[in-house]
């Protein structure tokens, strides 16, 4: 078997993961509560980073924030914009 040294992006459906915890094999079942720690872990680290203060907002006015990872984990990234209102740009 060959290993992936290269990250890659994708989810597993979890009613996949479920059927594979309950008709695979060992091998496919340490893979998947590998797969499962590991979702868990990235959940904790981006609800973490997400905990702060949020950004003040004018009531009544929507304010949305893009943020830019950089190909990393580590979220939420430098902020990239900040959207006031429909088509308003800060």
């Amino acid at each position: 078997m060959q290993t992936i040294t290269q990250a890659t992006c994708s989810v597993i459906p979890p009613h996949i993961l479920r059927h594979v915890a309950e008709h695979g094999d060992a091998e496919q079942h340490r893979r998947v509560a590998a797969t499962l720690t590991h979702t868990a872990q990235l959940t904790a680290e981006r609800a973490a980073a997400f905990r702060g203060a949020p950004s003040a907002a004018v009531p009544g006015q929507k304010q949305r924030n893009v943020y830019d990872a950089g190909r990393r984990r580590v979220l939420p990234g430098p902020g990239v914009r900040t959207f006031l209102a429909v088509g308003e740009y800060a």
